[in-house]
C-alpha cells in the first residue's frame, strides 16, 4: 500500500467511527428505562439529554419528566 493510500485509508477509518459513534449515541438518547413496576428509572444524565432533545416527552420546563 503507497502512503497516499494509507493516508486515505486513515481517513477514512476515521470518518467511519465518527459514523458509527454517532449512530449508538443517537440510539442510546432515543432509550427509556424503566422497572418490573413501570417506574422510569432512566439514569439522570440520559434523561438531561432526552429534555434538551424534546425525547419522551421530556421538557425542559418539568424537570422531573
Amino acid at each position: 500500500m503507497t502512503s497516499a493510500e494509507k493516508v486515505e485509508q486513515a481517513k477514512l477509518r476515521e470518518e467511519y467511527i465518527e459514523g458509527y459513534r454517532r449512530s449508538v449515541r443517537h440510539h442510546i438518547e432515543g432509550i427509556k428505562i424503566v422497572d418490573e413496576e413501570g417506574n422510569d428509572v432512566t439514569p439522570e444524565k440520559l434523561r438531561q439529554v432526552q429534555r434538551e432533545k424534546g425525547l419522551h416527552g421530556r421538557s425542559l420546563d418539568d424537570p422531573n419528566s
